[in-house]
């Protein structure tokens, strides 16, 4: 962590472009995740209606999903995944009068090809854009299991041991994706599996 700040104050002192501290802080949080090949997925519904999308697809459905840049070296095809919705902030108009999501697990998906650079966005789910997303990566992902009418919802996991052993799960991240413990990952499995 020490060393972290010194870079960090370096930075600042010495005016160094931002995309040097982009790697230098990436570099940082690479050397404190552990890589298991469990992935969350982190979905924001404000800018992608993951629910309109999980209704509509079936069983084995074949998409892309963006991932944090720093980590496409360590997808590999055959690892397994969650979708993980956080705080849906959609606001009526976007909503369309539906009903906000409630924070937890809406998928389980797994990893079917390396990651590619985007080319272009094809999602009709799509509600806002972000920043341009040609030139960022995204992983070839399958629907294995869709949660959309019996989400395992935060509410009744938080105090689960197991869980609260994750360190992005329930406190969410700044970032597409994660790595996910293999236990928490089982253990949303069989709660997914009890609720179906």
């Amino acid at each position: 962590m020490y060393k972290f700040m010194f870079y960090k104050y370096q930075f600042i002192e010495t005016n160094v472009n931002l995309q040097n501290y982009k790697h230098i802080t990436n570099y940082y949080i690479m050397q404190k995740v552990k890589f298991t090949g469990y992935w969350t997925f982190f979905c924001n519904p404000k800018y992608w209606a993951i629910d309109d999308f999980l209704l509509n697809i079936d069983t084995d459905f074949i998409s892309q999903y963006r991932i944090t840049t720093w980590q496409k070296n360590y997808f590999k095809e055959g690892q397994l995944g969650i979708i993980r919705v956080g705080l849906d902030s959609r606001n009526k108009l976007q909503l369309n009068n539906k009903k906000k999501l409630e924070r937890g697990i809406y998928a389980i998906i797994e990893i079917v090809g390396q990651p590619i650079v985007q080319v272009n966005s094809q999602s009709n789910f799509k509600i806002n854009h972000q920043k341009s997303e040609i030139g960022r990566y995204v992983v070839p992902i399958k629907y294995i299991r869709n949660y959309i009418k019996k989400p395992v919802l935060f509410s009744d996991i938080e105090n689960d041991f197991i869980i609260k052993s994750d360190s992005y799960l329930l406190k969410g991240h700044q970032a597409a994706s994660m790595p996910l413990s293999e236990n928490v990952f089982n253990r949303i499995l069989l709660y997914g599996e009890e609720g179906l």
